[in-house]
């Protein structure tokens, strides 16, 4: 699919078709993709696919995610503490507010938090 890709690119040829392709393979090649090479265990010729799609997400990855990344590894207890207590927080919250305020709170989040 991807070499598809590449030729629709190359040629302008289906737009449509172009962009229906590249929605699809986002998902189905590379965020569902484990990138642990058990894919190489079943191609006849050893092709591990996963390290293809390692180079790709790198590629398509933020300055921000990569640093985001890179802290959470250098301070992961910290990173640890901080998400147990934003649990804790959502489940405090959950318990003592409605559902449609969450919702709302939910919604802005995602309104400003970067993708």
């Amino acid at each position: 699919i991807y070499r598809e890709i590449q030729r629709l690119i190359e040629t302008r040829e289906d737009p449509s078709r172009l962009h229906t392709l590249q929605k699809l393979y986002q998902y189905d090649g590379l965020d569902t993709c484990a990138t642990d090479g058990m894919c190489a265990e079943k191609c006849p010729v050893a092709i591990n696919t996963g390290e293809f799609v390692k180079e790709m997400r790198r590629l398509q990855s933020s300055m921000f995610a990569d640093s985001l990344s890179m802290f959470i590894a250098k301070n992961y207890s910290a990173a640890l503490s901080a998400a147990r207590f934003a649990l804790l927080g959502a489940s405090w919250l959950h318990s003592t507010t409605s559902a449609s305020f969450i919702k709302s709170i939910n919604s802005l989040a995602h309104r400003l938090l970067p993708r």
